[in-house]
């Protein structure tokens, strides 16, 4: 089970530079625009999203009964840093997990995993549904500072054609005109959509 605990933070594509893409000139429909890149990362971003990954930086907490034998592997990649480990002990006391017993091994594209350093055993449990519960961060984020949001081109780019697709085309069907969404967004997506967790 994942719960939402920061929303995601910064803009992927603003409005002027949609405007800018689009050669649109006037401002009457900002507002409108603004509504179709949120709806638009909305489809790909977080939880929902059909890419099954985290665009925007955003924290999580992963909820699973056990500690599995292979390691954590932790959903909405890319992650930017796990902040805790927490677990139900056997007398159902909550717990963190020492920092020095475990590392983060990076999944680029796909999820992460969590894995036990040499010399540790994972701690025994209560048994309960929620007995592991992992705060971690994640998005695209350089590790600059301060930290700049970095979702791939590809991705900002079909962000700009389902914007565009729906501005030019503001109604599911219209008659005569049976519009479907533009096969480039699918071809810029695929290669995310493939490693999502």
């Amino acid at each position: 089970m994942l719960r939402l605990v920061t929303a995601p933070t910064g803009d992927i594509i603003t409005v002027a530079q949609f405007k800018s893409h689009a050669r649109i000139d006037i401002s009457d429909d900002d507002t409108l625009i603004q509504i179709y890149i949120n709806a638009a990362i909305d489809h790909l971003d977080g939880r929902d999203g059909i890419l099954g990954r985290a665009l925007r930086p955003q924290t999580w907490e992963y909820v699973i009964s056990c500690f599995p034998h292979e390691g954590i592997l932790l959903p909405r990649p890319p992650t930017i840093d796990v902040d805790s480990v927490k677990y139900l002990d056997s007398s159902q006391a909550l717990q963190t997990l020492s920092a020095s017993a475990y590392r983060v091994i990076q999944g680029g594209g796909g999820g992460s995993i969590i894995r036990l350093n040499d010399g540790y055993v994972w701690p025994v449990l209560s048994g309960e549904p929620d007995s592991v519960r992992v705060q971690f961060q994640c998005g695209y984020q350089d590790s600059g500072s301060p930290a700049v949001t970095t979702v791939p081109e590809a991705i900002q780019h079909a962000i700009y054609l389902l914007v565009a697709h729906w501005y030019e085309n503001r109604e599911a069907v219209s008659a005569g005109n049976v519009k479907s969404m533009p096969f480039g967004v699918e071809r810029l997506l695929s290669p995310y959509m493939e490693h999502a967790v």
